[in-house]
């Protein structure tokens, strides 16, 4: 992708790269991490976004300093166009509930016997993708919404 990408992108004036996830956020809902760019990107997503635009910016309610990050290497790799990247954190669970399946998949790698069924294994693929309907059902249903907010920005 970090080869590829930009090769495809560097003839282009603006591009929007809308990164999904699952975990961070309100169950079945989703927020609009916007990774760093150059000052002007906060400006131009939040009006389109509103209240889910968050930041990864150190310092901020839910920024950490992040190293190796895909979306700023292709920013980096990519600096012909200006790119807006977004991550979208699809809600599953709790941070707590999230946490303590993963402190459960950890002991299992280290300490324990894997089996495709684990306890643990089950709990890390519900905090990740969950298998309830109504879940799949909210989140594929803000596609539509998704699509119009991209579209957007990319014509700010």
């Amino acid at each position: 992708v970090c080869a590829f990408l930009p090769t495809r992108l560097a003839s282009r004036r603006r591009v929007v790269h809308v990164d999904l996830h699952t975990a961070r956020g309100p169950r079945g809902d989703y927020v609009a991490f916007l990774e760093q760019g150059d000052g002007t990107a906060k400006a131009r997503a939040a009006p389109i976004f509103g209240a889910r635009l968050r930041a990864w910016d150190p310092g901020s309610e839910d920024g950490y300093e992040m190293r190796g990050g895909m979306l700023p290497e292709l920013q980096r790799r990519t600096p012909g166009p200006r790119y807006d990247a977004l991550t979208l954190e699809f809600g599953t669970t709790t941070d707590v509930a999230l946490l303590r399946a993963l402190r459960a998949e950890n002991q299992l790698h280290f300490h324990g016997q894997r089996t495709p069924d684990h306890p643990a294994l089950r709990a890390m693929r519900a905090g990740y993708y969950p298998t309830d309907p109504r879940w799949q059902a909210a989140v594929v249903a803000h596609a539509p919404a998704v699509h119009r907010c991209a579209a957007a920005l990319l014509a700010s």
